[in-house]
């Protein structure tokens, strides 16, 4: 395989590329030689939603045509939406097992099992959603210290690359969800000078230390790509002609460790309301963007999602073992009862066993 939807077939010395319309797997291909009629045929599995094939593209595009749109976040007007009370974090609790619900059940399987795997690269998204929801509970004081200030850091890199200053949880009403109203400084080496005095300003007013979320590797990178989205979605100011974007001619600007990911176009902006009068961010705010950043959640038409809560009519994708979400080796072993059931080996479908009886003969 030379690239995700090609296919290199080798005679001798002939090599000829052989291009399907789609992405495809790996492993999995079969080959029919026709020696009388003269053809081969190879047969190849098509990549899904649930391995680790063909192309990793940004879940958070931002279209670049006339403005900046994002393409697939829903805009929202911050100030419209009411604010969540969150002075009793006793009264929020809710919002953990609403943040939860972000995840597939494959997603929770990855999650609760191995370390290593969890880290790879077609799993940044599920990692980024555990950030959402730690920051979610460290605000509300549901679980955690409670704070209005919240980092990103990844310390293998050598720490904070991104402060978020939260001044509310506001109700998205039309789409039964929260946001996150937030300002968030993006901290870059080039522009360190100017930003250390106004940090130490603030470690030295506030009282306990900066909240650290990790969110290290691939998911530092789903960050920057996630927080331009996040910041077009509430803007409601206009870009300067000499906006970074267009000069640079990407969004975000950078996805490394060391380099902001936002244009300097609204820093500052939207942020002299009185919810923002908060003495240790006094100094970073000139630098802070406004944004508006919502828990992400898997659409359950393509993925089995609140996994026993489907008791009655489960969803669970059609071409994917029901346990981990993997594509088969190399085909899906089907339940003998309910005959719908899908697994890749005898032990995911043991383990799934204690859920799936109860809704097997239904099925």
């Amino acid at each position: 395989m030379t690239q995700k939807n090609n296919m290199e077939l080798t005679i001798g010395s002939y090599t000829h590329i052989i291009s399907y319309p789609y992405p495809i797997q790996e492993r999995g291909h079969r080959l029919r030689v026709a020696r009388k009629s003269h053809y081969i045929e190879i047969i190849v599995v098509v990549s899904s939603p649930f391995d680790n094939a063909g192309y990793f593209l940004n879940p958070f595009p931002v279209l670049s045509t006339n403005t900046y749109t994002p393409w697939n976040i829903h805009h929202l007007n911050l100030d419209r939406l009411p604010v969540l009370d969150t002075t009793v974090p006793s009264e929020v609790e809710w919002l953990s097992p609403f943040c939860v619900l972000q995840l597939s059940d494959a997603e929770k399987a990855i999650r609760n099992g191995d370390q290593i795997q969890k880290e790879q690269a077609p799993n940044a998204l599920l990692n980024l959603k555990d950030s959402l929801h730690a920051i979610a509970m460290h605000y509300s004081g549901v679980q955690g210290r409670q704070s209005q200030t919240i980092a990103l850091c990844d310390v293998p890199q050598g720490g904070m690359y991104a402060i978020l200053f939260i001044s509310g949880i506001r109700l998205d009403l039309a789409s039964m969800s929260i946001a996150l109203d937030a300002a968030i400084v993006p901290l870059s080496e080039k522009r360190i000078d100017e930003l250390s005095p106004g940090i130490g300003h603030m470690q030295f007013l506030s009282d306990e230390p900066i909240v650290q979320i990790r969110a290290r590797g691939h998911e530092l990178v789903a960050w920057k790509r996630a927080l331009p989205a996040f910041v077009e979605r509430c803007r409601n100011w206009v870009h300067k002609p000499n906006c970074e974007y267009r000069a640079q001619g990407r969004i975000p600007l950078s996805v490394a460790w060391g380099e902001k990911p936002l244009c300097s176009c609204g820093e500052g902006v939207g942020l002299t309301g009185p919810q923002w009068k908060v003495p240790e961010w006094k100094a970073l705010l000139p630098f802070a963007t406004r944004t508006a950043i919502s828990p992400i959640f898997s659409v359950s038409y393509i993925e089995s999602v609140a996994g026993v809560l489907n008791k009655t009519t489960p969803s669970k994708p059609i071409e994917a073992c029901w346990t981990c979400g993997s594509a088969g080796k190399p085909k899906l072993l089907v339940c003998g009862k309910c005959k719908k059931a899908k697994y890749c080996s005898a032990a995911c479908q043991r383990q799934n066993w204690t859920t799936h009886k109860k809704n097997c003969k239904a099925l």
